[in-house]
């Protein structure tokens, strides 16, 4: 079992780690870590990378392999903590059998160790990871630098959307796992990107003079900031899948439909309330993704998020269409509340929007949108059972080429 981390009793910078209009740290509370505590003996805080509902994540440096790491630490919830590393020792199982060269498990993120220490006094747990750059949101929203809702160049896209596709793939048919929350945060590009290498090259630089007690930061190169992070790839435009922690197994029943998925990337089988559902749920949350990267904003934006939302619906019939009779009569959970006896939708309904903007709003040729639309739409199909797999649809004439 691995040794415990030691309470945290350096004091904490207030301004470095809360908002004066936080509420005072809770028992547990991931944002207590300190700047150049030792984890377990080995990993040293270097500096805060982000947070989420559930943990914080922290650049650290591993003594013992003398590369750095991304630390995840979770607040003091350790059934879902302890999923997520059960879901993560599946996938590194697979991982690390496979021997292929073609392989694409390098589109998952790795989890490289874990174990549970004191926060504050609470119990947390600890997963070790790659470091990797900014994630798809930033991207989107700064894609030169400046805040902007334009999106992306189509070809930056397609590799993109490819390497994402492998990632899924892989998860879905090797390793048996959907992922059940997709959506640009959780797919981060590789810091093989001359921007990224660039920004993390001066945290770097200053964390190894202050290590060897140098004046001056150490010049490093690429090379160097490669081998610290411990990466072997080189395209800019590599993407990984991250966050495990919401992911199922193949026909695992354990969970509530209504708990999975974020608003804008839910797919129609889980706002009707179908039950179980799998690997075509993350499909549908890609393809929404893809039309984000190309066009700065979202494909679909119910506004609230609650189950049983009708705008949602709405929004489903304006862009594709009436949904097929079988699914609107079937026993799914929200099923009723949407449809009466006949299939028929309850509320009133929206124009129809179809996908025309990309022409008339977002500046691409009669062409391009064509080639655009018809890559989406088997990945949009209502029906989860007739919906495009990510394996078959690596194959799309959209993605040759790339």
């Amino acid at each position: 079992r691995p040794h415990p981390i030691k309470p945290c009793v350096k004091p904490v910078d207030p301004n470095l780690l809360f908002n004066k209009s936080r509420p005072e740290p809770k028992r547990g509370d991931p944002n207590l870590v300190c700047i150049g505590e030792v984890f377990n003996h080995r990993y040293e805080v270097v500096r805060r990378l982000g947070s989420g509902d559930w943990s914080t994540v922290w650049l650290g440096w591993d003594q013992k392999e003398r590369i750095f790491v991304a630390l995840k630490v979770s607040k003091e919830t350790r059934s879902k903590a302890l999923h997520e590393v059960d879901i993560y020792n599946q996938v590194n199982t697979f991982i690390e059998e496979d021997e292929t060269e073609d392989s694409h498990s390098n589109s998952i993120i790795r989890m490289l160790d874990y174990f549970e220490g004191q926060i504050a006094g609470g119990i947390n747990t600890v997963i070790v990871f790659e470091v990797l750059g900014k994630d798809l949101l930033s991207l989107i929203t700064y894609p030169n630098g400046a805040l902007t809702y334009k999106g992306i160049p189509i070809h930056r896209v397609k590799k993109i959307a490819k390497y994402t596709l492998q990632g899924l793939a892989y998860l879905h048919e090797v390793t048996k796992v959907f992922h059940c929350d997709l959506k640009p945060e959780n797919v981060l590009l590789s810091c093989s990107n001359q921007e990224q290498m660039d920004g993390i090259k001066e945290v770097l630089e200053r964390y190894m003079a202050l290590k060897t007690d140098g004046t001056q930061p150490q010049s490093l190169t690429d090379d160097d900031v490669r081998n610290y992070l411990n990466i072997s790839y080189e395209d800019p435009n590599a993407v990984k899948i991250i966050d495990l922690g919401a992911s199922r197994a193949i026909g695992d029943t354990l969970y509530s439909v209504d708990m999975i998925q974020t608003l804008e990337y839910r797919s129609p089988e889980v706002v009707l309330g179908f039950s179980p559902v799998s690997t075509p749920i993350d499909v549908w949350s890609l393809a929404c993704i893809i039309w984000e990267m190309l066009t700065g904003v979202y494909l679909f934006n119910p506004g609230d998020d609650k189950p049983r939302n009708p705008v949602h619906v709405g929004l489903f019939i304006s862009r594709l269409g009436e949904l097929p009779m079988h699914m609107t009569r079937a026993e799914g959970k929200h099923v009723q509340y949407f449809f009466d006896s006949h299939g028929h939708f309850r509320y009133q309904k929206y124009a129809h929007q179809g996908f025309e903007e990309l022409t008339t709003k977002h500046g691409f040729s009669e062409e391009e949108a064509e080639e655009v639309v018809n890559f989406l739409l088997p990945m949009l199909e209502y029906d989860p059972n007739v919906r495009v797999t990510a394996l078959d649809h690596l194959h799309h004439p959209w993605l040759q080429g790339v």
